[in-house]
């Protein structure tokens, strides 16, 4: 199984993914590529926005079945909006996802703000 995590905390927000859904053979998995996919367009959408140039912090963290970033204290709203819609995509895609399959992908979401939350399924 997946499971998918998206946190904020104290202008911080932090994404968590760990797992796989063995819907199907590696290779054939629908559920793991979908993850995978809207993981790979979230990450890239940080990267190509430097988001971590408006960071404290930024750490990345990848491995097979592994998927983690933390961005720490965004100085600007405007970048912070901006990582909002990019997470509302994320959550929205995983929710979509989990409500598809949901013995195989599990998302819990954490203390966003307003207009984040929406698809809240902890």
């Amino acid at each position: 199984m997946i499971k998918a995590e998206i946190h904020y905390i104290d202008n911080s927000y932090y994404v968590k993914i760990d797992g796989h859904a063995d819907y199907a053979p590696k290779g054939y998995d629908i559920v793991c590529a979908g993850v995978s996919a809207l993981t790979s367009a979230f990450f890239e959408a940080l990267v190509s926005s430097a988001v971590q140039e408006s960071c404290h912090s930024f750490r990345t963290h990848t491995d097979d079945g592994h998927f983690s970033v933390f961005l720490d204290r965004i100085k600007y709203k405007s970048v912070d909006d901006r990582v909002r819609c990019f997470l509302l995509m994320l959550g929205n895609g995983l929710a979509s996802i989990e409500r598809q399959y949901p013995d195989y992908m599990k998302l819990t979401v954490f203390d966003l703000p307003s207009g984040v939350n929406d698809n809240d399924t902890s």
